[in-house]
């Protein structure tokens, strides 16, 4: 790849999220096809955002790699990291990338509160490569405390500026990034093609999603206050008993209160978490998915992974009109009110519009995770210095 050998170098991803088998979502995505391409690949969950109390080091892999240091006590954690946890967690981590013959890594960000932490690691290798990855546009969320959103948007800005590379995940961050750094990348969210097409195939629909009548209107992923509209789902639940709503996925602290109540309607139906790998058989039993997520400069700042995955199964697939499943809307229903989603989502179970399955896994084979890290691959080896 023009003679700068990036596949001799490792990349490091400093993580806001622990590494979950049952959760294959970006990160895990990414930093498992890197290792495919690199020397090797340490995946770092950042002190703050780790859920272990005791360090924690595996090999995944032949040449991937789990590290997990919390040495930042709790009392300390918060919107940014202690001085002494930053070199505690850094020297550690430091020792370990020189233990695996680390020179001139190339370290991949998440959220700004890290990006300190992850400077003063790359200075100690001289010629490193910051990428930022910017998923979510952090500056909106739900922060009342004026001072405090300040300085989220001030860190933001810092990073995005100070990054050698950018990464936006969706076209609405990727303008606004572009703006402050050219170095800005589009680089979308995707899907693993091969294990949601599944659901195309003769496997068996799990018996748990068997026993809940139909027609069943599915949605898989996090349920949280800030994206999902809950008014939405209760006028779903409420004007047609007749349809089971499931839900597969955690629900996020805030948002148990309301999913309580959406709870007490006989038709709704909170799975919980299920395996990555388990998922199409839950997904085969679905006769529509659907993205009820608010609309907001939040949301629309958002790529969600579940409409990839969607797209890869077959199925119909009903959203509100956030961004990015409006780019979609050759395959997708987009539905534009509460009534209008009830609506979409009769004409679906009835195909009263032409559904072509075969173009939404056309579509979704151009989306594979293979092809945004070998684009990401192709994003290092332009920006990486020799």
């Amino acid at each position: 790849m023009k003679g700068k050998n990036i596949y001799n170098r490792n990349v490091v991803f400093i993580s806001v999220d622990p590494w979950k088998e049952e959760r294959w979502a970006r990160k895990q995505m990414l930093a498992w096809l890197l290792s495919h391409r690199f020397k090797n690949v340490v995946y770092y969950v950042a002190p703050g955002s780790s859920e272990r109390s005791l360090p924690h080091l595996r090999r995944i892999k032949s040449n991937l790699y789990l590290v997990d240091i919390p040495f930042i006590p709790k009392f300390l954690r918060g919107s940014g990291l202690s001085r002494l946890g930053v070199q505690i967690s850094c020297s550690s981590l430091w020792l370990l990338l020189l233990f695996i013959g680390t020179k001139k890594p190339v370290f991949v960000t998440y959220h700004s509160t890290n990006f300190a932490f992850t400077k003063k690691l790359a200075s100690f290798f001289g010629k490193s490569l910051i990428c930022y990855d910017l998923t979510d546009d952090w500056t909106e969320f739900q922060l009342t405390d004026e001072t405090v959103k300040n300085e989220v948007k001030q860190s933001e800005r810092k990073t995005i500026e100070e990054s050698d590379v950018v990464l936006a995940v969706s076209k609405k961050l990727n303008e606004t990034a572009r703006k402050i750094n050219p170095k800005t990348y589009y680089l979308p969210n995707a899907t693993d093609v091969d294990n949601f097409r599944r659901t195309t195939t003769d496997i068996p629909v799990s018996p748990e999603i068997m026993r809940i009548p139909g027609p069943r209107i599915g949605y898989i992923g996090k349920v949280a206050l800030w994206k999902t509209d809950f008014d939405l789902l209760e006028y779903l639940a409420s004007t047609r008993p007749d349809w089971s709503l499931i839900f597969l996925g955690p629900v996020v602290r805030e948002a148990n209160l309301p999913a309580d109540k959406l709870s007490e309607y006989a038709n709704v139906h909170f799975l919980g978490p299920r395996n990555y790998n388990s998922l199409p058989e839950y997904i085969k039993g679905f006769d529509v998915c659907i993205l009820p997520h608010v609309v907001d400069p939040l949301t629309n700042s958002m790529d969600p992974i579940k409409l990839y995955d969607y797209l890869a199964t077959g199925k119909q697939i009903v959203s509100t009109p956030v961004a990015e499943a409006i780019k979609f809307k050759e395959v997708i229903r987009i539905a534009y009110s509460n009534d209008e989603f009830v609506k979409q989502i009769e004409a679906a179970i009835q195909h009263s519009r032409d559904y072509n399955p075969a173009r939404q896994l056309e579509l979704a084979g151009q989306h594979s995770w293979e092809s945004r890290a070998a684009e990401l691959s192709r994003i290092i080896e332009d920006n990486i210095s020799k």
